[in-house]
């Protein structure tokens, strides 16, 4: 939606709000998020999605994401089946410092690998230091179970721990 006067009036179960770090507010018409809530509040159960590429860490996507369970989608590990979020980049600190991402992109030197080299190099670091292949991912994110903040995954697939937020408002983090 974007456009208050598609919001206004109507009572709805499911919103879908797409982009919405770019959405403008005139002074006049009050929160859009105010709005959309008013839409839904004849109906006992409903959805309301916010969707969005976000913008910096102050932008409205970010803050709406800040007030879930901020789920992250961890998979197991094809070798010693720890689960982990997949990360593009390896941990720059603590316990799983220089693991946890894609290795192999740079020679021994620390010098990035040109494009065809690094394909044929690189490779996925487990947290716990496994070296994964490209055939192992596929079944790894089969695999893959939604994790709020404040649980972690039993090399069996089942949450334990407590969420520290409830899961009424639910945040999922997808990257393309």
């Amino acid at each position: 939606t974007g456009n208050t006067q598609r919001v206004s009036g109507k009572a709805v179960k499911l919103i879908v709000c797409s982009e919405v770090a770019r959405y403008e507010q005139p002074v006049h018409e009050g929160a859009i998020a105010k709005l959309i809530k008013e839409r839904v509040k004849s109906f006992l159960r409903y959805k309301i999605i916010y969707e969005s590429t976000p913008q910096d860490e102050n932008c409205k996507i970010t803050a709406l994401y800040l007030e879930t369970d901020r789920r992250t989608y961890q998979v197991p590990c094809s070798k010693c089946g720890h689960y982990q979020e997949l990360r593009f980049f390896t941990h720059k600190e603590g316990p799983y410092q220089g693991k946890g991402g894609i290795a192999g992109l740079q020679d021994a030197k620390g010098n990035w690998c040109a494009p065809d080299e690094a394909e044929a190099r690189a490779f996925y670091l487990c947290e716990q230091g496994c070296r994964i292949d490209n055939e192992h991912k596929p079944a790894m994110v089969d695999r893959g179970v939604w994790v709020p903040e404040g649980c972690t995954v039993t090399k069996q697939g089942k949450l334990t721990g407590k969420p520290l937020k409830s899961g009424r408002k639910r945040g999922y983090p997808l990257g393309s």
